[in-house]
């Protein structure tokens, strides 16, 4: 059988099955949108004012912003909020209400033919695309797709990661139909457009066109047009899909909202009760969609990245978290700089840009407070479509498109960039770093990556302070920095290690050493340690001190030494000391390194000339 057909059978069982009638007794299934205006109610404590506002029997329109929330509210609701003394503005009346209910035409993409299509690009420009899996969703195991874009695409190079995600959730539709058309773009362009060469050739661009392929099913299956949530099975009883009312996108529902799954104040954003909308789940990471976004996002390490949401035409950014994040400066405006190039589809004004709560597990507070990476929530479209007729779709990507590619020119522009080594090796290190001027406790401290020991941090121009520590190694800080406007600050950190990855120590057979006016010898053990865990070859010699204070050698080698990981070595050496040397105190220097400029670690010992 079919599969669309097997899901058709499903949802006719669904509306058969006892759990609905149990469920509709407990919740309201008639959600009464007809005679219902869609508001702006302004806030000033969305904390405790957001709760008394959802008593009033409102339907909620909008969850993100701090400043405002959106609703569907009766004639007398809107009258009963104007003598509490709110703010009230109306953004749609009824009429448009019911005229932005749409049907998904077939220019939208099914999962199918996403992959396809992806499939296809990467065959014919396999030198910028690659296509790949990162996971499979939690409820039906589908794969989820990743496409990255670059030149020398199968590499990891060193070069800053912008990444573009669609379709956390199921109805908002338009992330991947973004996604696809610049993917598209950037492919069919790369030969004959020198900036979108210049964007590929200098940055690595990942897309998760559609994060959610469940929940995304059913909206293309049309058992939902307003599904948000993902396909899991909550209650256990083998139907997929199920739901008290399906005629908005609050309406009770399986599964979990995977924009409230991230491990960042998880505990105090959405819902703890399992079919409300914005149902977090069970605990953060617990739906492997997330995983498999946190587990990419770990390991490509991006600077700046979009989640796409519907409606509204405006940018969420990190955050309100009991004040601004510590990086508002540089976030806010680019989230300016990218809301005023995005213009509204069904007018020329461009887009609005504020902070969202920073008290949930939404993907940009995670993005942010655990990666630095500046994470943008872009509401697509306008209220209150989730779904526009297919032949505006691309008018509806070409509006923003100004935005959507701002980042890929900012990522490379005002900043603090360098790498971090070793001070002896030279080797990459992954350090921790800190721009002390907008460093801030609530976030996880940033780390440079381990391949190229880059660092990269996103500022507005200004003088900063940078401090790189890591365990085992001396800390550095670099003060006086200047940044200016749409240029990366270049500052290289090489980190000298607390004690030398070879050391070498002396020790004398006897101490004092005194050699006889006619010339003598003396005997003593070199002892070379190897402190790490790879086979180090080291060259080894010695010099003197003259009396005179000028120096002599070298005296013994230069020698390599080959010394395995964790070995130490101790040979018994002995030093002549001719007739001919001058009286008086000599210091003596046993030396690893690279002779003769690189002097790696040191010891020494006096010894004494006698006068004839």
């Amino acid at each position: 059988m079919p599969r669309c057909n097997i899901w058709r059978l499903i949802v006719v069982s669904i509306l058969a099955t006892a759990i609905l009638t149990s469920w509709t007794n407990a919740r309201p299934t008639e959600r009464g949108e007809k005679d219902r205006w869609l508001i702006r109610v302004e806030l000033i404590d969305h904390l405790s004012e957001l709760p008394r506002l959802e008593s009033m029997g409102m339907i909620l329109a909008s969850e993100a912003g701090v400043r405002w929330a959106d609703f569907l509210a009766t004639q007398d609701q809107v009258s009963a909020l104007e003598s509490a003394g709110f703010e009230v503005s109306i953004l749609a009346s009824p009429a448009e209400i019911e005229a932005a209910r749409l049907p998904l035409d077939p220019e939208y993409h099914s999962y199918e033919e996403m992959v396809a299509e992806l499939e296809s690009l990467a065959t014919i420009y396999p030198g910028i695309a690659a296509f790949d899996s990162i996971g499979t969703t939690t409820q039906l195991g589908w794969t989820i797709w990743a496409m990255k874009v670059s030149d020398n695409v199968e590499l990891d190079e060193d070069e800053p990661v912008v990444l573009y995600i669609g379709v956390h959730h199921a109805c908002e539709v338009m992330g991947l139909e973004a996604s696809m058309f610049l993917i598209n773009e950037l492919l069919g362009d790369y030969h004959s457009n020198p900036q979108v060469m210049d964007w590929i050739d200098n940055t690595e661009i990942w897309f998760v066109p559609l994060m959610n392929p469940d929940g995304h099913f059913a909206v293309t299956d049309s058992i939902s047009l307003y599904w948000r949530k993902n396909a899991r099975d909550i209650n256990n009883n083998q139907i997929l899909f199920e739901y008290v009312c399906n005629n908005w996108w609050t309406c009770p529902t399986e599964g979990i909202d995977l924009n409230r799954n991230y491990d960042f104040n998880w505990i105090y954003g959405g819902s703890s009760e399992p079919w409300d909308y914005d149902f977090r789940g069970a605990s953060p990471f617990s739906e492997s969609e997330n995983q498999a976004l946190r587990d990419l996002a770990q390991a490509i390490r991006p600077s700046l990245s979009i989640s796409y949401h519907s409606y509204g035409e405006l940018v969420f950014y990190p955050w309100d978290l009991n004040g601004p994040a510590p990086d508002d400066g540089a976030i806010s405006d680019i989230a300016q700089q990218m809301a005023i190039r995005m213009e509204r589809l069904y007018s020329t004004s461009h887009y609005t840009w504020e902070p969202n709560s920073g008290w949930s597990g939404m993907s940009g507070n995670w993005y942010y407070g655990e990666l630095g990476c500046f994470d943008f929530m872009v509401e697509t479209l306008p209220y209150p479509y989730f779904i526009i007729p297919g032949e505006d779709l691309y008018e509806a990507y070409s509006k923003i498109r100004p935005g959507i590619v701002y980042l890929l020119d900012r990522v490379r522009g005002t900043s603090i960039t360098g790498q971090i080594a070793d001070y002896y090796t030279g080797d990459p290190l992954e350090a921790t770093v800190s721009v002390l001027e907008v460093y801030g406790p609530e976030v996880t401290p940033r780390t440079s990556e381990p391949l190229y020991g880059r660092y990269r941090w996103l500022l507005t121009p200004g003088t900063y302070t940078l401090e790189v520590t890591k365990s085992g190694y001396e800390t550095q800080t670099i003060d006086n920095i200047i940044v200016t406007e749409g240029n990366p600050a270049t500052v290289d950190v090489a980190l000298v290690p607390t004690i030398p990855p070879v050391t070498v120590s002396l020790t004398p057979d006897t101490i004092p050493i005194v050699i006889p006016p006619g010339g003598g010898s003396f005997g003593f053990v070199a002892t070379l340690t190897n402190h790490t865990t790879d086979t180090v070859s080291i060259e080894a010699w010695a010099d003197v001190e003259l009396p005179n204070g000028n120096p002599y050698g070298p005296v013994v080698g230069p020698v390599t030494v080959t010394l395995l990981p964790g070995q130490t070595r101790q040979p018994h050496l002995t030093q002549a000391v001719p007739a001919y040397a001058p009286p008086g105190e000599y210091t003596y220097f046993g030396r690893i390194g690279n002779h003769p400029g690189f002097v790696l670690d040191e010891d020494s010992f006096a010894f004494t000339k006698q006068m004839p």
